[in-house]
């Protein structure tokens, strides 16, 4: 019975997972598409339009998708908050391919939306901060969690297998290498922020 509780149980992480790789196929594609789109967009427009007039017909045309696909980023950005709310840091690792599509799409976006309004320019930007920023926090906490742990001295295996700590650690960072690069710029770009504000808050005590 209980075998076939941990079989169904596998299974149904295994669905979750499946889930989890179509949400993420599907919003690099809506993100791939948005940009195709806006560019055939802004092309015709530049035929049938008035040059004065393109770039904020363009804006408005654009606003209601471009909206959409952030709002969706936004809702990734906050289930993977939830996620380290649980501890549940594996979770996070979603937000990893989405992250990196985003910013290899990042050229074609400020090119495409070039001349529109700035508030349309920082969308993309301010939602590629955010998902740096939650990445960032999840990997600290992780580390965080490994180091504070208390079973992992006082509860080690009798039979000499691996600790549950360890072989969930090293599940985590397998599924972290394929994404080293992004994880080290998230990282960095936390430790530049963090810096940056040291160095506002020296320059202001030092007045």
């Amino acid at each position: 019975m209980e075998g076939r509780k941990g079989a169904a149980a596998l299974l149904f992480l295994e669905g979750k997972d499946d889930m989890q790789d179509v949400e993420i196929d599907s919003y690099i594609y809506c993100v791939s598409a948005f940009v195709k789109l806006a560019q055939s967009e802004s092309s015709l427009l530049s035929h049938i339009i008035p040059e004065h007039h393109q770039k904020k017909t363009f804006d408005s045309l654009i606003q209601e998708a471009l909206d959409s696909l952030m709002l969706e980023g936004e809702g990734i950005v906050a289930a993977a908050r939830r996620a380290i709310g649980r501890h549940d840091y594996s979770a996070v690792l979603t937000i990893f391919p989405i992250l990196r599509h985003l910013k290899q799409s990042k050229p074609d976006f400020d090119s495409t939306l070039q001349g529109t309004a700035a508030s349309t320019k920082n969308k993309l930007p301010t939602l590629i901060v955010s998902m740096e920023t939650i990445g960032a926090k999840a990997l600290e906490e992780f580390a965080d969690s490994i180091k504070n742990d208390p079973d992992k001295e006082y509860n080690m295996p009798k039979d000499g297998t691996v600790h549950e700590l360890t072989s969930n650690a090293i599940l985590f960072l397998q599924q972290l290498l394929d994404f080293q690069e992004t994880a080290g710029a998230m990282l960095a770009s936390q430790v530049s922020e963090s810096s940056s504000s040291a160095s506002s808050c020296s320059s202001e005590f030092g007045r």
